[in-house]
């Protein structure tokens, strides 16, 4: 087309340069081409503005585009796919960790490279965690301890050896001391505790069926890691602890009390510092019987050779963390 126009300007300089009648032919048909031209470049366009002419734009093919995922789960791309197109119908398998969408190869190549830059290793966190139960709370040291520990706080040389010192005399003991290790902005559960079986009854056709079910007691650590660029990381604890204070006698069966404490701790630390926290308070009554042998166990007589002694315990719990980065 360039071309035409070119040639019809360059006819029209020969015409005048010549100025013959054979040449003036030339120049109308040249002016011809030249307006033809013209017509056809407007026509070619999105819009004539001539004759008004808007060229029809053919949808493109659609096909099913698909991409596998290296590292990070579809469950955990898939809100972050809809965020990125709504009207999409993001296809998802979860066993081969696969995503893909019907739309045409110009669609898929603007949302291809998105996908790519999402499916990264996931960054993991580490917590290092000593749970230490104080059985001793009127020691002198614990006194000491707790007076430190009326909020979380990081661990320095006075908080840790005071902790040393309560476990050196046998006033403090270390429970449990896991290592766990999880995925930025995911919850880590640790449980420390026992299984506490009781039997219940249900009224059936055949009778009065007795089951054993379990409660679980003990300790409950929700930790939700966030780490920053920083390398600051926000620590989410939620802290639950169950113990059996009792049993009360329900239509001859004997369901065991349970006392339920929670607590909600949010702090940011930096990686490989150590926070200390503590204030659960455990307070618990045991009940023993004490007998001569073998008189003791005869009946109607027996009950006058024993004694029942109660007892009152009360302990703390003291959590110390430390969150690292997994490299």
């Amino acid at each position: 087309m360039h071309l035409l126009v070119t040639h019809s300007c360059w006819t029209l300089f020969i015409c005048i340069m010549k100025g013959s009648m054979r040449a003036f032919m030339r120049v109308k048909w040249g002016l011809l081409f030249l307006v033809w031209g013209w017509l056809f470049a407007s026509v070619g366009s999105a819009e004539s503005p001539i004759i008004g002419y808007t060229r029809e734009h053919r949808p493109s093919k659609k096909e099913f585009h698909s991409a596998y995922l290296k590292h990070i789960k579809t469950l955990d791309v898939l809100p972050l796919l809809r965020s990125l197109c709504a009207d999409c119908q993001w296809v998802t398998n979860h066993a081969s960790q696969m995503v893909g969408l019907f739309c045409s190869n110009e669609t898929w190549g603007q949302y291809r490279p998105a996908i790519i830059a999402m499916d990264k290793k996931p960054i993991m966190v580490g917590l290092e965690v000593d749970v230490i139960e104080i059985s001793h709370i009127r020691a002198k040291r614990y006194q000491q301890l707790l007076s430190h520990l009326t909020a979380p706080v990081k661990l320095n040389d006075t908080i840790d050896g005071l902790i040393q010192l309560l476990i050196s005399q046998g006033d403090a003991t270390i429970v449990s001391s896991p290592r766990l290790i999880g995925r930025s902005g995911k919850p880590m559960i640790l449980k420390v505790g026992d299984k506490v079986p009781y039997k219940t009854s249900v009224q059936n056709a055949s009778g009065i069926q007795t089951n054993t079910q379990y409660i679980q007691s003990g300790i409950q650590l929700n930790v939700t890691p966030y780490l920053h660029y920083s390398q600051l990381i926000d620590l989410d604890i939620e802290l639950s602890y169950n113990a059996v204070n009792g049993y009360r006698t329900a239509d001859g069966l004997e369901m065991p009390i349970i006392a339920s404490r929670m607590s909600n701790v949010n702090i940011q630390v930096s990686a490989n510092r150590t926070i200390v926290f503590a204030g659960l308070l455990d307070k618990s009554q045991h009940e023993t019987i004490e007998k001569i042998p073998f008189i003791g166990d005869v009946p109607w007589i027996g009950r006058l050779f024993q004694r029942n002694i109660s007892n009152e315990r009360t302990t703390d719990l003291v959590y110390k963390i430390r969150p690292f980065i997994v490299e």
